[in-house]
């Protein structure tokens, strides 16, 4: 079904407004300003995106804030989701490729289960600490699009020297607020260990 509308999704204008809705998601996550996207050539309009976010992210950002990207971002995921009539495993795999593509990311696997991301762009302008922040969007719209619970756990990272990004996406229940407490810092820590875990950014529960 999906495969039918690949003249929209593949298109130079649903990039532009897509971007910019994940611009203006991203803007009302960190309470600031959105900048104009949709008029900027496609390097141009995801370079402004990259420094945006890796400039707000600059600061550890609380829970709070990790959250609201995490909600934010589901809910863009579940309006494409209803949009784009998706009822299968299949046409999930198929858009979040092309939504992810649409940004500058080479992305393969399956939702859920593995997933690899071998070319970023973001890479060039998140640290290891961004990279790790910014996931709790990833996960957003991929819950949206599964439409529901599910958590995203990095094993490895471009941001840390990895020579791509390999991810789990595991189908699950969205987590309550108070379990979401502190994943932030723990994260942080996972950081600055010498080990390679699991990183996992929890959510709150639907709405």
């Amino acid at each position: 079904m999906i495969k039918m509308l690949w003249p929209i999704i593949r298109s130079e204008w649903f990039r532009r407004v897509e971007l910019q809705k994940l611009m203006n998601l991203t803007a009302r996550a960190f309470g600031k300003p959105a900048r104009r996207l949709w008029t900027l050539p496609a390097g141009k309009a995801l370079q402004v995106y990259a420094e945006y976010t890796r400039d707000n992210l600059k600061q550890a950002p609380t829970d709070e804030l990790i959250l609201k990207m995490n909600d934010e971002a589901f809910r863009m995921g579940r309006r494409l989701r209803r949009v784009f009539c998706l009822r299968t495993q299949a046409d999930v795999e198929c858009l979040t490729v092309e939504l992810y593509r649409h940004i500058g990311i080479t992305l393969e696997g399956h939702l859920p289960g593995q997933l690899c991301f071998r070319e970023c762009f973001f890479s060039r302008y998140y640290t290891p600490a961004i990279c790790l922040a910014a996931s709790a969007l990833d996960e957003g719209i991929m819950r949206g699009l599964m439409g529901g619970g599910g958590r995203l756990c990095f094993h490895q990272r471009i941001t840390d020297g990895a020579p791509c990004c390999q991810a789990t996406m595991e189908e699950s229940p969205p987590a309550s607020l108070n379990r979401a407490a502190g994943a932030l810092n723990r994260c942080e820590a996972a950081l600055r260990s010498t080990r390679r875990g699991a990183f996992v950014v929890k959510r709150r529960k639907n709405l």
